[in-house]
């Protein structure tokens, strides 16, 4: 069936209940591939997501805004830390895009305090805390 953006959104077709969109899918990982007539084996990297932004942290590549804690900087990543936290969404959203900033101090603060912190907002764990 052929439909256009505009019919598929229509309420009375019932594909957007409540104005939002679920897509449900299934993925099948094949770890043999057949290249110009033979297989070979190509390796799936195991996805870990708590992982990759642990070692994210731990690299620290690219990042976009320093922040300066108790006499330390942690670079850091605007987008990680405003989607774990509605205060630094707050934060980003408003004071550093207006300032342009990308380097701040943050207050009142331990910086092995703010370290654990961070990690358990990239990871979703932590071990001191």
């Amino acid at each position: 069936m052929d439909c256009n953006y505009n019919d598929f959104c229509k309420e009375e077709n019932g594909n957007l209940p409540y104005g939002t969109l679920t897509l449900f899918f299934e993925i099948t990982v094949v770890d043999i591939v057949k290249k110009r007539d033979q297989f070979c084996s190509v390796k799936v990297p195991e996805f870990c997501l708590n992982k990759d932004r642990e070692n994210v942290f731990e690299r620290r590549k690219f990042c976009d805004i320093t922040l300066l804690v108790g006499g330390r900087d942690f670079q850091i990543y605007k987008n990680i830390l405003s989607e774990r936290s509605n205060v630094f969404a707050a934060i980003f959203d408003n004071e550093y895009a207006k300032s342009k900033r990308n380097r701040s101090p943050i207050i009142n603060v331990d910086h092995d305090v703010f370290e654990e912190i961070l990690i358990f907002m990239y990871t979703g764990r932590t071990k001191k805390i």
